[in-house]
């Protein structure tokens, strides 16, 4: 074993001094220099790409959790459910907020214009457990004053039936299929019509905006026709407490008859997608850093030929071949590492700079949700981007020396 070590030490020192020595052919140097950059320049670009992609991620992630709650219970069964068959939930460590909804599927009327919408009845709890309020583009977040009812819509779904706050005339028309209700021959009879009067608009992302009306919960339990049951129950954690640990605290409170899904599991498709998406970036990338790794060949064989008369000696003074190639693979894992943490170093910080000062604009500032590239910078990237250099670093020497120090005669091959 004291051996082994002496061997690495030895491969080590003599790859550190070919590595470090200036060249004794300036056209190696430069060979070199290309290779370093080649790769610094493929790394940098794959950091800022990923950052990029990350903070579009985060901005889409973050729009759904302005409307979805921290933890959500849905009945594995039906699509109602007695709130008090899931428990105390409210009285459960952690839990700072449950907010009791009721969902249905509606015909939305304002003036001559009509949209089949989701109807959504909320409790004084919501504004707690979402950021819908945070949200209103336009009027103002009211569901219930002076013992009246309001509703909020969103953008795309007020647009489509042209609402205007300020005609205090206009109202909304909601129209829900009666519950049991069989018969055709007189349509007026089979639905159930309450009118209500819109007090805002909000604009959160477009699955919500062109989906929901929010409205007061009991204004949605009659319109539905459902004066218990609910559609789920919304749960905001508390700000210090663990939310993997309040999920498990609700499920097991809630039983098996019931969904307890945290922001993950509620977005779980959303989330695959983001995943799949950006391991094809890897991917794609990762050919590009490859092409730009090919000059590691160049500069690893050139530095054979060059060092050719101190391998002889090497040879000559007892040193196996395979020896003499750590040496060189060592040599050309260096020389992309280098580059690669350059890189590193260089995309981490021009992504810092967009995410600090917003240097790139997106352009038309004001029709979208943010005017700058948005920028998020994770661990995790920079090391699967060192990971991936040093591999195809050390994948592209060990091909290179294997082909030009072909057994003790060191005779070069063609590459």
């Amino acid at each position: 074993m004291k051996w082994k070590n002496r061997d690495v030490k030895f491969i080590l020192y003599i790859s550190g001094r070919y590595f470090l020595a200036r060249k004794p052919r300036h056209m190696i140097n430069v060979i070199s220099w290309i290779s370093m950059a080649g790769m610094g320049i493929g790394t940098a670009g794959l950091v800022v790409v990923l950052s990029v992609f990350n903070g579009f991620s985060d901005l889409i992630k973050g729009l759904y959790d302005t409307f979805d709650p921290d933890i959500k219970i849905t009945a594995v069964e039906g699509k109602r459910f007695d709130p008090e068959a899931a428990g105390a939930v409210a009285t459960l460590q952690g839990v700072a907020h449950v907010s009791h909804t009721l969902e249905e599927h509606v015909l939305a009327k304002y003036r001559d214009r009509q949209a089949i919408a989701t109807v959504k009845g909320v409790d004084g709890n919501f504004r707690h457990t979402s950021e819908v309020e945070q949200r209103i583009a336009e009027g103002a977040y009211v569901l219930e004053e002076n013992g009246r009812s309001y509703s909020l819509v969103g953008t795309s779904l007020a647009y489509t039936l042209g609402m205007n706050l300020d005609d205090i005339f206009s109202t909304m028309n909601l129209y829900v299929p009666r519950k049991g209700h069989r018969a055709v021959t007189v349509p007026e009879q089979a639905f159930t019509n309450l009118v209500i009067r819109p007090a805002g608009v909000y604009a959160i992302q477009q699955d919500f905006d062109s989906k929901y009306i929010l409205v007061p919960l009991s204004f949605a339990r009659e319109l539905i026709g459902e004066p218990r049951m609910v559609s789920a129950l919304e749960v905001a954690v508390a700000p210090d407490a663990d939310e993997q640990a309040v999920r498990d605290r609700i499920s097991a409170a809630a039983g098996d008859r019931f969904h307890v899904r945290d922001r993950v599991e509620q977005h779980e498709f959303l989330n695959r997608i983001f995943n799949s998406e950006k391991w094809a970036i890897y991917i794609i990338l990762g050919f590009i850093l490859l092409i730009a790794a090919f000059s590691i060949v160049g500069s690893v064989t050139t530095l054979v030929i060059e060092k050719k008369q101190d391998i002889a000696t090497l040879l000559a003074m007892g040193c196996r071949l395979q020896r003499v190639r750590s040496i060189f693979l060592i040599q050309g894992t260096l020389i992309a590492c280098t580059g690669g943490i350059a890189g590193l170093a260089i995309g981490g910080f021009v992504a810092w700079l967009q995410q600090r000062f917003g240097l790139v604009r997106i352009g038309n500032e004001g029709e979208f949700l943010v005017d700058a590239y948005p920028v998020a910078l994770q661990p995790s990237d920079f090391l699967i981007s060192f990971l991936l250099v040093a591999a195809i670093g050390f994948t592209l020497s060990w091909l290179t020396v294997g082909r030009v120090i072909r057994d003790e005669r060191v005779i070069p091959a063609q590459v």
